[in-house]
């Protein structure tokens, strides 16, 4: 099934030029963009939702297929305005993403979301670990959400209500 998208092969990554195999090499989210499922590149299951033009869509698959992984692509081409599919509105500076158990999660989550992050993306306060995920440094406090390097904001909410 052709997708029209530009999927490069391990054949046609060796006839780029060395300067874009270079760069697809460092750059994990346009190795999920380009090259073909099984290799780095998103699914066929995976492209659909990215696909998808709806407001709100769903991802619902079996464990460990790749729902986290492509959430975090998502998260990364919003706050970096650069979807390969989809317009992408920035005008408010700031994405929300909930997460279910924010407090022994969050770290978690951003591990996955890091695995996917372009290089030289993040603003100079904008810091990850390990154990503490993304924090930024504001007014001499580290709060937990990320910021690119244009000062776009991607802030973490928890989805359990006390």
């Amino acid at each position: 099934m052709s997708t029209g998208r530009p999927i490069v092969t391990a054949a046609r990554l060796d006839t780029l030029s060395p300067q874009l195999q270079a760069m697809v090499a460092r750059d994990p989210l346009l190795q999920y963009e380009l090259l073909e499922a099984g290799k780095g590149g998103m699914s066929p299951g995976q492209e659909i939702l990215h696909r998808s033009q709806g407001n709100n869509r769903l991802c619902r698959a079996a464990n460990q297929v790749g729902k986290t992984h492509a959430l975090c692509a998502e998260i990364h081409w919003q706050a970096l305005g650069t979807h390969p599919f989809r317009p992408v509105g920035r005008t408010q500076g700031i994405s929300y993403c909930v997460i279910k158990d924010f407090d022994n999660g969050y770290h978690e989550f951003c591990g996955k979301l890091r695995a996917l992050q372009p290089p030289d993306v993040l603003h100079p306060s904008c810091e990850w670990s390990k154990l503490g995920g993304y924090t930024v440094l504001d007014k001499g406090h580290r709060r937990r959400c990320i910021m690119y390097k244009d000062g776009y904001r991607v802030e973490f909410k928890g989805g359990k209500q006390d």
